[in-house]
């Protein structure tokens, strides 16, 4: 039987609307309680059920579980949606694989951002990896750079020059990548620091070099975001 579940971390924390609004259905059955019981609960909640359609609500403190026939407009206003599809036992493995990832068994963190273990690894990955072929990236930013204003587009951009109006015809991915080339010249330049930083502080203290590598880290994340942010725009 093809189910839908669906984990809704809510913006605002008013589990006192939900509940009047659920008490109404006749044609729903739902729980609540603690988040950490719930979420441990909720593959054993989908399992159990006969109906299609599931619901977990998480406010800060306190979480619903809901199971309905029919699909439902929750009164909530969502900060993340989760959302899993397909047969039941699929749906079942899912909800228990999404909580095994420590970062999903919060709230607070996912109402400001995107966070998730998956994303926590492509940042140090990125991270390692950019720092490892720092050279080469900065070779093709740079051939980038000056293909992207040596030849000619499709957009028209005036410029004023003294006097006169010039229009320059300027490729659509020119002013990405500038910024893009900025960015990596300066995290380039402060990354070399930091990098050597690091391995004066590592020799002197492995244990003390924890801080500066967080740092570094810390410091590449934004370029690494971009990326994915570029990479998402081109799908």
């Amino acid at each position: 039987m093809w189910i839908q579940f669906e984990r809704i971390i809510t913006l605002k924390d008013e589990p006192q609307k939900l509940e009047r609004f659920l008490s109404e259905l006749r044609f729903v059955h739902y729980v609540k309680g603690p988040n950490k019981e719930l979420w441990s609960y909720a593959p054993h909640f989908v399992k159990e059920h006969y109906e299609g359609y599931f619901y977990l609500v998480d406010f800060e403190g306190e979480s619903f579980l809901i199971a309905s026939t029919v699909p439902l407009k929750l009164p909530v206003i969502p900060s993340k949606i989760t959302k899993f599809e397909g047969k039941r036992e699929w749906v079942v493995f899912r909800v228990r694989l999404h909580f095994l990832d420590p970062t999903m068994r919060t709230i607070s963190p996912h109402r400001v951002m995107n966070i998730s273990l998956g994303s926590i690894l492509v940042l140090l990955i990125g991270t390692g990896l950019l720092m490892w072929l720092r050279d080469f990236v900065t070779l093709i930013f740079v051939l980038a750079f000056w293909a992207a204003h040596i030849l000619p587009g499709s957009s028209q951009e005036p410029i004023r020059i003294g006097q006169r109006i010039v229009v320059k015809k300027r490729g659509k991915a020119t002013k990405v990548v500038d910024t893009v080339f900025a960015l990596w010249m300066y995290w380039n330049i402060s990354g070399q620091m930091l990098y050597q930083s690091f391995l004066k502080a590592y020799n002197q203290d492995p244990s003390g070099a924890l801080g500066a590598l967080a740092f570094i880290v810390l410091l590449f994340s934004p370029l690494v975001s971009l990326f994915l942010w570029i990479k998402r725009q081109g799908e």
